[in-house]
């Protein structure tokens, strides 16, 4: 398989419609943590908070100009982020995955020195994802329950 050259960058308003319609598709909503469908109008009140959050990041990937999918930080605490990834689904299947998280992840910790962990949650169903992340270099932790189910815990320690 082929490694694809990935191009990041900050995401901004006009990404908004491209991330709904990504975690609107069936296989996103399966796999997230919350299933209930949502309009664009939230997601666009949503989409304005996370740009505006100084402890939230979304970069966005492409691949000679094609948007390909994209990945958000949420930074918790001093030294701790959480990743979050969606794919365009006209790419699922190519190996996209891996790719956006790991240099996505080596973007954000080169960027937030002062982060030394990223978590991932990941539904235990999704089985794709967790390959995506052990493939990006993320070590399985435990397998956690909460009030929205049971989760993979992956993550990425700063070398």
């Amino acid at each position: 398989m082929r490694e694809h050259k990935l191009e990041f960058r900050r995401a901004g308003q006009s990404d908004s419609r491209s991330i709904y319609e990504w975690r609107v598709h069936p296989r996103a909503r399966a796999a997230s943590r919350n299933e209930s469908e949502f309009s664009f109008e939230s997601h666009k009140d949503w989409f304005e908070r996370v740009l505006k959050d100084k402890k939230r990041v979304i970069y966005m990937a492409s691949e000679r100009g094609i948007k390909i999918g994209q990945i958000r930080f949420d930074q918790h605490g001093e030294t701790e982020s959480e990743v979050s990834v969606s794919i365009n689904p006209e790419k699922y299947g190519q190996g996209y995955g891996s790719v956006i998280i790991r240099d996505g992840s080596e973007k954000y910790l080169a960027e937030h020195s002062n982060v030394n962990v990223i978590i991932a949650e990941i539904n235990p169903d999704n089985n794709a994802s967790i390959r995506a992340f052990e493939n990006a270099g993320y070590e399985y932790v435990n397998r956690k329950t909460n009030d929205t189910g049971e989760w993979e815990v992956y993550k990425l320690t700063r070398k």
